[in-house]
């Protein structure tokens, strides 16, 4: 006979899955991408530095151009062996990060749920870039709004001061970004 979840998940321990969604796209060749591998590294380092943040989080990278690929699968940071480096490719398609997004959280977020009691996931954009002349509005919705079991919270940061796309960063603002 298997427990009913409300009994499972009392005993589970919690995670918070947290995607770092990185744009490795022809304009942050040089300084942005060197940057956001640095910064990336500090991130983790700040998170190993603290116990108990490092066992509630599992952290994933998702870099992006044209298309989206899974870089670290989420883990705990404290289990990185080393950092893969990002470097630059194509364009900038945030309408098919988003989309990537929307199918790996489902697929990951099912997975987690066996195990711990899931929390809503995280999803950090770092960014310099202007995105591809697409649709990318409607895949940020989809994302948002299609699955509320995983509703992320989203936030857009610049990789260098002054160099992403302002309503791109804006938008992340006018979400529904609540509990």
């Amino acid at each position: 006979m298997t427990e009913p979840d409300s009994v499972r998940f009392e005993s589970a321990p919690s995670k918070t899955p947290i995607y770092l969604v990185c744009d490795e796209s022809l304009s942050m060749t040089g300084r942005s991408i060197e940057t956001l591998n640095y910064r990336i590294s500090e991130w983790f380092d700040g998170i190993t530095a603290d116990p108990i943040l490092d066992e509630r989080v599992l952290v994933g990278i998702v870099a992006f151009s044209d298309t989206a690929r899974v870089v670290l699968p989420l883990t705990e940071v404290s289990d990185v062996a080393q950092i893969p480096p990002l470097s630059v490719r194509g364009t900038t398609s945030y309408a098919a990060v988003f989309r990537f997004l929307r199918t790996l959280l489902e697929t990951d977020i099912s997975k987690l749920r066996q195990d711990f009691q899931v929390l809503r996931p995280i999803i950090i954009v770092i960014t310099d870039g202007q995105p591809n002349y697409e649709n990318w509005r409607d895949e940020v919705q989809k994302l948002f709004y299609s699955a509320s079991a995983f509703r992320p919270r989203i936030f857009g940061f610049d990789v260098v001061q002054g160099g992403a796309f302002v309503p791109f960063l804006r938008m992340f603002g006018g979400l529904d970004n609540g509990d």
